[in-house]
């Protein structure tokens, strides 16, 4: 039962952090998280711990823990860095942008 949670979140379409695992092409599961700071007094810490299963001959499955100090939600911050990882990890490179990226390593400039 908890790891169809944990594979819920990234897979199902109300799944905390069901649209940054869009088209990776493997499997991962994981965990959302958002923990105040009330000593800061600033943004919450930003968290997201999964790992995959994409049971390949050639590398082992990963399990990986992203924390992001006071950034805001695990599933706007911590989520993409944790699926770049993955990508890189697996592809060998990086596939997918960070919503904070115009292209790669670039931050994205908003617009007004």
């Amino acid at each position: 039962m908890i790891k169809e949670g944990l594979h819920a979140v990234t897979s199902v379409q109300h799944g905390t952090a069901y649209h940054r695992f869009l088209n990776i092409g493997l499997p991962v599961a994981g965990k959302t998280g958002t923990a105040e700071d009330p000593a800061s007094g600033g943004e919450p810490h930003a968290w997201f711990a999964g790992y995959t299963e994409a049971d390949r001959a050639d590398k082992p499955d990963i399990v990986i823990v992203v924390l992001v100090e006071n950034k805001g939600e695990g599933s706007e911050w911590a989520a993409p860095i944790f699926r770049r990882i993955v990508e890189t990890y697996f592809y060998g490179g990086k596939q997918t942008l960070y919503p904070w990226e115009a292209e790669f390593g670039v931050n994205a400039t908003p617009t007004p």
